[in-house]
């Protein structure tokens, strides 16, 4: 069970927000749920997502193949 959360601006300027993020956050990992927070820096690093989302996998037992970053990732995703 994994979660990949954008965090916007938005989200750290307006404090209702900001509480609101934090309180779900908490719920979901005392649920059980791995929680990936990316940002818009992040996002400029799409293998580097990839690669945490591949590793939150892996905790529970995940065995399937690491992520390709073959031409169809690349144009999808870096440019």
């Amino acid at each position: 069970m994994i979660i990949v959360e954008y965090e916007g601006d938005q989200h750290r300027t307006e404090w209702r927000q900001w509480n609101t993020d934090i309180d779900r956050n908490e719920e979901f990992t005392a649920a059980g749920w791995i929680v990936i927070r990316v940002t818009g820096k992040a996002m400029r690093r799409p293998r580097e997502i990839a690669r945490r989302v591949y590793d939150a996998l892996r905790q529970p037992g995940y065995t399937g193949p690491p992520p390709r970053f073959d031409e169809d990732w690349i144009r999808l995703f870096e440019q």
